[in-house]
This record gives C-alpha cells, structure tokens and sequence, in this order.
C-alpha cells in the first residue's frame, strides 16, 4: 500500500506520546508498505534529523508554523466553532502543499494522527482517511475543566465544548477510526463508537529491557513534563506523597525525569527531588529506579511510560485512572492506589522488600511482553488499513 502520514509534530526524537505511537507504526509499516510522511513542526530551533526520518518514511515534507501565524489563528478561532488546537495548527498555505502532496503521491490512504489535523482534509482528498483518535481529548479536558478555577476553567469549558463537537463531526465525515484503548472508546460521544477499532500503543521490549544496575534512584516519574496531566501527577507526588514517607524516610530521593519541565515542575526542585529535564537515554534511570510512580489524576488513554517501566522490570504503583488505560492487574503486575496514605504505604513496603520488588517487577514485564508488542499490534493495524483500500468488511 501507499500510506500517507499526516501529523501535527516531527515523530522524532521521541519525546511525546502521540510521537512514539506514529513512530513505531512507520518503522514497521515501512516494511513492507510505501510511506509519505507529511507533518508539522512548532518547535523553533528543532533538531530535525534526515537519517531517523528516512528510516520510518521513504519520503517526508515537514512545514513549520510560526508564532505570529499560531497567534493570529487562535483570535481567528474565538469567532469559530472549531476547536482551539484545531486552528492552532492550521495554515492554508500548507494545506495547499498536502494537495500537492496527495496528488502527487496518490496514496491508496491516509492516516490522520488526531481531530486536530482533520481540518488540513476537507479538500483535495478522494482517497480513504483513518482518523487517528489517539485518546479522547473531550473527557480530557472535561476533567482539566473541573480541576481548574476562573478564566482558566472558562477557557478549558469553551474547549471542551468545541472537541466535543468536532469529535463527533470527524467521525460522521470519515468512519473509519482507531483509539488506543476500549475505555477510550466507550467515553467517546458517538452513537456509533464500537466501529472504532481499538490499536494500542506497543512497547520494544527488546530495547526496554533491565541491565545490571545500580539502584541508586528510590522513586521516578517520566514523560513530557510540559503536558498538563503529568504536572499534576507529579505535583501531587511532591506536595501530597513524600511528606507522608518523610516521617519515616527522610532522605528519600525522588526523580522526575522527562523533557521541556515547566516553571511550576522546576518550582519543585530541592535536594531530593531531582528535575532532570531531558535525557538521551530514559534506560539509564529506569535501570537505576527502585519504584515507578504514575498517579495521574486527569488525562486519558494508555500511559506510555507504565509499559516502559513495566518492561523494564520496575514495579509501579499508578491511579486506578491510569490502569484503566493498561487493564493491568493490581497486586499482580502492578500496585493502584489513589489516596496519598495508601500509595506511601506501598513506597515504604516495596522499599522495604527487595524480593517483592523482583517478584512484581518480573511479572510487570512478562505482562506487557504478551500483551503490547509494537510488531503484532502493527501487524493488525496494517491488515485494518488493507482492508478498507480493498473495500472489504474489516473486523474491528
């Protein structure tokens, strides 16, 4: 097949979610498939790197946003219905040049990574589009909605009113649709939704694996730390967690690993929490971290770091909101608790317990081993996509 991949950021380096999730897709579709790579990029000053693309893609076109543009489009959007992020990334001017592309290339179909680039195909496409869902951004913001105060709220209100629409509208529009997970799927507002296919995210369990290590790190939290739900996670951690464990463990030292760390996780900085912005390699800390931490409080879909920890034989403690995206199984492959109290006791239990921490580890790792990995989850993905260019009824 002749795929086209149309994204709102440059797959690589990995330092997001919805950028592992369409890198790993390319690396394996590119197999055997032929991939056009069209994406955009609102980092000034990025590193983009020809090499990691041309692994992923045969041929890829990257179309940089502007501030000025970005800022005259989000007051444009006030006096729209679409949503904020939607005209965040929107420009005609590259929207002519996908045209190009499409007619160009003439791919068999499209894959479009989140609602948010569904606005770059209402012209110049008669091919068959798979809206890339990713997680469901409504019930995102309906939780960030309700956890935040004054015109912040309004603004995330507003927001979640438009997503919530338009999810509704893309899938109308288009039909053919995949979300990570089937809690996603079913918070989705489609009368519709189990025609959605469910295509998690995977993990290389090959590349996530323990080595002999020092463990040197007592707790850790990793990921994009300017993306809101892991600010939060991490703040309630600091300000609600360790002071509880420091009655007992005073010298406990806690690793918040992950790039671009916004003013309020750098806020957090002090002798024993270390904020260390990003790293080449996340492997190294994993392998030196005793215990996982992931108490997400809002955000939705498969947390990406769980099943990295997981394959590399850490044992985590997450919320009950984070297993729903894993369906792990607590006291199993992993530990869920929610209340400060209770995540502490289980901290100073495992910290305590060198053989319980290998025993839950293990089983962590076995348990996404069987469960997410990239090459099987792909493979599924792919005969999806075949099936709808061959116009044949698809399992889903």
């Amino acid at each position: 097949m002749k795929i086209l991949y149309l994204l709102s950021r440059v797959p690589y380096p990995i330092d997001k979610g919805d950028k592992l999730r369409a890198y790993h897709q390319l690396r394996i579709l590119k197999k055997s498939n032929e991939i056009s790579l069209f994406c955009l990029n609102d980092s000034k000053g990025m590193n983009i790197e020809p090499d990691e693309l041309l692994k992923i893609a045969d041929r890829y076109e990257i179309f940089s946003l502007s501030k000025l543009k970005i800022v005259i489009n989000l007051l444009e959007a006030v006096f729209s219905n679409l949503p904020f992020q939607t005209y965040y990334f929107y420009s005609k001017r590259i929207q002519n040049e996908l045209i190009r592309t499409i007619s160009e290339f003439k791919p068999d179909i499209i894959v479009c990574q989140l609602i948010r680039m569904a606005k770059y195909l209402d012209e110049g496409v008669n091919v068959p589009v798979v809206i890339d869902y990713v997680d469901v951004l409504s019930k995102g913001l309906e939780r960030r909605e309700q956890s935040s105060m004054g015109i912040i709220r309004q603004i995330f209100k507003a927001e979640h009113k438009r997503v919530l629409d338009y999810e509704k509208y893309v899938f109308e529009k288009y039909r053919n649709a995949v979300i990570i997970t089937e809690n996603d799927r079913d918070e989705l507002p489609l009368i519709d939704r189990n025609l959605i296919k469910i295509v998690p995210n995977g993990i290389d369990t090959q590349n996530f694996k323990r080595t002999p290590s020092e463990k040197d790190i007592d707790l850790i939290f990793a990921g994009n730390m300017s993306y809101p739900p892991n600010i939060d996670a991490v703040e309630f951690i600091v300000k609600k967690v360790l002071p509880i464990i420091r009655t007992t463990h005073p010298g406990i030292n806690f690793y918040i690993v992950g790039s671009s760390p916004s003013a309020r996780i750098r806020k957090l900085q002090s002798r024993n929490v270390i904020v260390t912005g990003w790293v080449k390699d996340i492997k190294h800390f994993y392998n030196r971290a005793k215990i996982f931490l992931a108490p997400m409080q809002i955000g939705t879909g498969l947390q990406n770091k769980i099943l990295e920890a997981m394959s590399m034989s850490i044992p985590c403690i997450i919320s009950s909101l984070a297993q729903r995206g894993i369906q792990a199984e607590n006291n199993e492959n992993l530990f869920v608790a929610d209340d400060p109290v209770k995540i502490s006791e289980l901290i100073v239990k495992l910290l305590g317990d060198t053989e319980l921490r290998e025993i839950i580890g293990e089983k962590g790792r076995r348990f996404v081993s069987e469960r997410y990995d990239w090459n099987v989850i792909v493979k599924e993905f792919e005969n999806y996509l075949s099936n709808i260019v061959n116009n044949t009824d698809h399992e889903v």
